[in-house]
């Protein structure tokens, strides 16, 4: 209770006195602490524990730990690549821990491709014996130690094999496609109010989010209202599991109680992870409940193993029946874990796809044009100009090459994981480290990408070494990508097709969404509906971004720095008053919830009370006039 109230008071931002005071007691009793259990570190008194790696000093006993507290571990590993130079790889100390950063593309790929009994993404066994700085360990306490981050080979091939089906598979996604449109259709709608031409959203984040988080639930649980429940508990949650988990301080206190103080046991959540974990339980077992109450009015959809088809079924249940559950009742264990990773991890991706979309488009107004006069040709439906427009399946995914390139440079520029981790558990040697590039002088290549990496000696990453690549990096080095890597340019996704700008660019190494076995499962689907909803956006819309300067911050996600408010005007040569009046109807009267979509519902009551009160004014009126013809007062 001590140690959470402190830690509490440290996070609180205040610059009392008192809190300074605290917190350089604690700083100077961890380092005590720390450094009377050096001797147990196996890279305790190694001068060089990487001998020919570049090595990033720090202050003696806690290394680099002062900055990575200070400034964060995005900073640590941008100081190593900084050190590392043309290398491609550099480390520093951290207490007792070693952190590794590999920024060549070819290592890179050889380190995210080793399987997980070589490298993984958490220590495996007993971690008493030393800090655990990998922020999957801090997920793994707060969303249950049964979590899909701890599977292993054939487990691991078999949980992918199902994720691609339902959410990589061209046949899967062409299903959800109505889906998709219907709610981004939806959720635009509900943008400006009722009969309004015009409005500002203060956070074009926020709505993409509360977009992403529907869809979800629909696809999910039969729960589009997922993004309202209980005002917004689902973002409330998601944001807070990724603050937790990309800061250093939780894994500080969480050493000194369990390894310290021996209050905890390895892998034992603290009390207020224990209470996150309750409220994670409880929004999952109420979604849960809503997938039931679905099912029960929709008894006839089913899977069809066969087909692969899922027949009006909801995906969480597919996942379920594909890992052991059945048609009916209680989930498999794959599924609610999946359901349990969902809540923090699932909208992010499509949010900030949405919101860094719509900040270049709007510092480019040409190339806003040339992705708006793209998906007018698309969307336009012959002899209904300005009337409804629809949006065909076919067309969207085979005549939409400036949105691709859109999105693809959207990720290039913004990866949202902009880096990864890797913990090793047994020793490896680095190929492409090698003594090839030493006797040749000349760059070694390795999984068809040339490393610079000219030492005698292949470099060796020893077990418990925690390893950090930076997709960033690898996608914004001016080695890789020119001169102009900062730019938005998408066009130099368009290279030796009809839509070039026939500038000749080079193309470098992108990994927005990871390399090899533990590479993300569900971009399509993200994309896709990042996609839709731009395209949602764009044809109800003209946008206007307030303020150009949206810096970038770099935590556990890459995010803008500060909320980003657009002025929207409805679009008179797309959408069409009619698209709207259908939305919103559709929002209003057939959902027939409690829930209110942006305050349109609320409105339309206000606006009926208040005729109701006037009808009732004017029959007074009417009544008073009438007594007094007959003498009444």
């Amino acid at each position: 209770m001590i140690i959470t109230t402190l830690y509490d008071l440290l996070r609180s931002g205040s610059t009392s006195f008192v809190v300074i005071k605290l917190g350089f007691i604690l700083l100077t009793i961890t380092s005590l602490v720390i450094f009377t259990r050096l001797s147990s570190s196996k890279f305790a008194g190694a001068r060089h524990v990487l001998p020919g790696v570049p090595e990033l000093k720090g202050v003696p006993v806690l290394g680099a730990l002062p900055m990575y507290l200070r400034k964060g571990i995005p900073h640590v590993i941008g100081r190593m690549i900084e050190i590392g130079g043309d290398g491609g790889i550099a480390y520093a100390n951290v207490v007792s821990s070693v952190l590794v950063s590999v920024h060549e593309p070819a290592l890179v790929k050889e380190v995210l491709g080793f399987p997980d009994e070589i490298a993984s993404r958490n220590r495996e066994g007993d971690t008493s014996s030393g800090m655990s700085w990998s922020p999957f360990w801090t997920l793994r306490r707060m969303i249950g130690n049964l979590s899909l981050f701890n599977y292993v080979g054939p487990d691991t091939r078999h949980q992918r094999s199902v994720f691609i089906r339902e959410f990589n598979s061209t046949k899967s996604n062409k299903e959800k496609f109505p889906t998709i449109t219907r709610i981004a259709r939806e959720h635009c709608a509900g943008l400006l109010d009722f009969d309004g031409a015009s409005g500002i959203v203060k956070d074009i984040r926020l709505a993409a989010d509360n977009f992403a988080i529907s869809l979800w639930g629909d696809v999910l649980y039969g729960n589009p209202d997922n993004h309202l429940d209980e005002n917004g508990r689902v973002r409330t949650l998601s944001n807070k599991i990724m603050d937790l988990a990309g800061d250093p301080w939780p894994a500080i206190w969480y050493y000194l109680q369990q390894a310290v103080l021996g209050l905890l046991s390895p892998g034992q959540p603290t009390k207020s992870e224990r209470l996150l974990r309750n409220d994670i339980e409880g929004v999952i077992g109420r979604n849960i409940s809503r997938l039931r109450d679905w099912e029960s009015t929709n008894a006839g959809s089913h899977h069809d193993k066969e087909e692969g088809d899922n027949q009006g079924m909801k995906t969480l249940r597919a996942l379920s029946i594909q890992t052991g559950g059945g048609p009916t009742g209680p989930l498999s264990k794959f599924a609610t874990e999946f359901a349990n990773l969902n809540l923090f991890g699932g909208h992010h991706s499509i949010g900030l796809n949405v919101v860094w979309a719509v900040i270049e488009l709007g510092r480019h107004p040409d190339k806003m044009a040339r992705l708006v006069k793209e998906i007018d040709a698309v969307t336009r439906q012959e002899g209904e100009e300005g009337e409804d427009w629809e949006l065909d399946w076919t067309k969207f995914t085979n005549e939409m090459p400036y949105l691709d390139a859109v999105l693809t440079e959207v990720n290039r520029l913004y990866p949202t994981v902009h880096a990864t981790l890797r913990v090793v558990n047994k020793d490896v040697v680095l190929k492409g480290t090698g003594t090839a590039a030493a006797k040749t002088g000349k760059s070694q290549v390795l999984d068809g990408l040339p490393t610079a990496i000219t030492r005698s000696e292949p470099v060796v990453l020893r077990k418990g070494m925690i390893v950090y690549m930076s997709y960033w990096h690898l996608h914004t080095a001016e080695k890789y990508w020119g001169s102009d890597t900062k730019e938005f340019i998408p066009e130099r996704f368009l290279q030796n097709s009809e839509e070039s700008d026939d500038i000749k660019r080079p193309i470098g190494p992108l990994m927005s969404f990871g390399y090899g076995p533990r590479s993300c499962v569900g971009y399509k689907f993200a994309s896709i509906a990042s996609k839709v909803y731009l395209i949602t956006l764009l044809k109800m819309y003209k946008l206007d971004v307030q303020g150009q300067e949206h810096g970038m911050k770099l935590g556990t996600l890459l995010e803008p720095g500060k909320p980003v408010a657009v002025g929207i005007t409805r679009s008179s040569s797309a959408s069409g008053y009619s698209t709207i009046i259908k939305c919103t109807y559709r929002v209003v009267i057939v959902k027939e919830r409690n829930s209110y979509y942006n305050n349109v519902k609320n409105r339309i009551k206000a606006f009926l009370k208040i005729k109701i009160i006037l009808s009732r004014l004017e029959l007074l009126r009417i009544l008073k006039r009438r007594f007094r013809l007959f003498g009444f007062k």
